[in-house]
């Protein structure tokens, strides 16, 4: 098993290392707006759209591993993995600026693709390490409130404190 761990970490190291690379090409195409630059500029910069496609296949790949998602997880299962959420976090703030650059037509399809594939792919691969490493997967569930009306009174009293602050 232990051998396995191994092999299947270093594939995943790989995997991380071109998604670095991939990331500087993602950087250029994003400094590089559709709207105004010059077509030799665009020409030098155009991303590679088979790379989504490659994204994709990686998801397929450790999603078939593990158990199917039912429920909401809490961003858990030790070091690695927990690392990994953290980076999906931002990539997801990374992905919402790119899609409002795609919006305003500065930035390609593919682009946008990739950034929203690769968010995916980190948190599959969160839940593929947390599970190698044997860590089970915290399902997330509502926090129920102890006292409604204690809430209730907080909740009034401070409806009433701002209307005596506007008049």
């Amino acid at each position: 098993m232990e051998y396995r761990q191994q092999e299947n970490f270093k594939e995943l190291n790989e995997m991380l290392q071109k998604v670095q690379c991939t990331l500087q090409d993602v950087a250029s195409c994003v400094a590089t707006p559709l709207t105004s630059a010059s077509e030799k500029q665009i020409a030098r910069t155009e991303f590679d759209k088979d790379l989504v496609v490659e994204m994709e296949e990686w998801i397929d790949k450790f999603t078939k591993d593990l158990p199917e998602l039912k429920n909401f997880i809490l961003l858990s299962g030790g070091r690695g993995s927990c690392s990994l959420h953290v980076t999906r976090s931002i990539c997801r703030r990374a992905e919402r600026k790119v899609a409002s650059r795609f919006i305003q037509n500065d930035v390609d399809e593919p682009v946008a693709k990739y950034i929203n594939r690769l968010s995916d792919f980190l948190f599959t691969l969160a839940r593929y390490v947390a599970s190698m490493e044997g860590h089970p997967e915290v399902i997330y569930k509502k926090p129920r409130r102890k006292n409604k009306l204690v809430d209730a009174k907080l909740t009034t009293t401070d409806s009433d404190n701002d209307k005596e602050t506007k008049d």
